[in-house]
C-alpha cells in the first residue's frame, strides 16, 4: 500500500503499536520504513529519570525493529533514536518522506493547554500525507470514506481516497457536510433560502462525484449529503470504514476543522493530505496516495 520512505513514530504506548502494525501490513515490497523514537527533553527531570525515559524509548525502538523483521520477510526497516521535541523531529522528517504514520491514544493528549495532541499538531503542519492509526486497530473490510468540498477538479484528498479504493477493490464513499443554520419558523421567506442552500450543497457533492468518476470511471462511488457539522459527520459515516481521508487542517481554525475532529477521535485509520502536494519521484497523485 505504501511506497518510498515511510516514517513511523515509535513509543511505548498502544497507539504506536497500532501505527507500526498498520505500516507493516500496508507497506509495498519497495517501501523502506524509518522507525523513529524521540526522547523528549525535560530540563526539570533528574538525570536518573532522564535515563529511564531514554531507555524506555530505546527499548520500544528495538521491539519495533524486531516486530518489523518478524512480520514481513524482506521488509526494509531502519531505526533512529532522537532527542528533542517529538512534533518538531517528526515534522522535519515529513519533509523528506512519502508517508508519516503515528498512533492515536487518549493518553496522547498534550498537558500544555492550547497545543493539542501530537497527531493534531502534525496534521496541521505535515509536509507529506499523515496516517493516524487508533490504538487497538485490527482492520476491517469497509469502504474508503472521504470528506469533499465539491469542486470541478478533485482535491488531493479525493484523489488519494479514490486511488486507495481502486487499489483495494473497495467502494469510495464521498461525504459532504452541510450544517443548516437554525432559523425561527416564523421568519417569512427563509424556507426558500434554506432550500437554495441545500440545492447548492447538492450541486457541490455532484461536482465532487463527477470529478472523481472522470478520473476513476470504473470505481464504485457512494455519495452522502449530511446535515451536520463536518467533523462529527465524517466520524459517524466512517464507523464501518477501512480508511478515512481528509484534507489538512486549516491554519486559520486549526482546532475547529473537520480534520481536527477526526484526528482527535479516529474511527479508523485517518489519512490527512496536505495540498497541493509537490511531486517527489512521481505525480501529485502518486506522492499523495497512501495507496501505492
Amino acid at each position: 500500500m505504501t511506497e518510498g520512505r515511510v516514517v513511523v513514530g515509535v513509543s511505548a504506548d498502544r497507539g504506536s503499536a497500532a501505527a507500526l502494525d498498520w505500516a507493516i501490513a500496508n507497506a509495498s515490497a519497495s517501501a523502506e520504513l524509518e522507525l523513529v523514537s524521540v526522547t523528549p527533553l525535560d530540563p526539570m527531570a533528574s538525570p536518573a529519570i532522564a535515563e529511564d525515559v531514554r531507555r524506555s524509548h530505546e527499548d520500544a525502538l528495538e521491539r519495533a525493529g524486531r516486530r518489523a523483521g518478524e512480520a514481513r520477510s524482506g521488509l526494509r526497516a531502519r531505526q533512529a533514536l532522537r532527542h528533542g521535541d517529538p512534533w518538531r523531529e517528526l515534522l522535519e522528517r515529513s519533509a523528506h518522506a512519502d508517508l508519516l504514520v503515528v498512533g492515536s491514544d487518549a493518553a496522547d493528549l498534550d498537558p500544555i493547554p492550547g497545543r493539542g495532541s501530537l497527531p493534531v499538531r502534525l496534521a496541521r503542519d505535515t509536509r507529506c500525507p499523515l496516517v493516524v492509526v487508533p490504538a487497538g486497530w485490527k482492520g476491517r473490510d469497509g469502504p474508503v470514506v472521504v470528506g469533499a468540498e465539491g469542486v470541478d477538479e478533485p482535491e488531493p484528498a479525493l484523489l488519494v481516497a479514490a486511488a486507495e479504493a481502486e487499489r483495494s477493490g473497495r467502494p469510495l464513499r464521498i461525504v459532504h457536510a452541510c450544517e443548516t443554520p437554525p432559523v425561527p419558523a416564523a421568519l417569512e421567506g427563509f424556507g426558500d433560502t434554506l432550500g437554495a442552500i441545500a440545492e447548492a450543497h447538492e450541486s457541490m457533492l455532484d461536482a465532487a462525484v463527477d470529478a472523481t468518476r472522470s478520473h476513476f470511471p470504473a470505481l464504485a462511488v457512494e455519495r452522502e449529503l449530511v446535515d451536520a457539522p463536518a467533523g462529527p459527520a465524517l466520524v459517524r459515516r466512517a464507523r464501518d470504514a477501512s480508511l478515512l481521508v481528509v484534507g489538512a487542517l486549516s491554519r486559520a481554525r486549526p482546532l475547529g476543522s473537520a480534520a481536527a475532529a477526526v484526528v482527535l477521535a479516529p474511527p479508523c485509520p485517518v489519512v490527512v493530505v496536505p495540498g497541493p502536494l509537490p511531486a517527489r519521484g512521481g505525480s501529485t497523485q502518486q506522492r499523495g496516495s497512501a495507496a501505492r
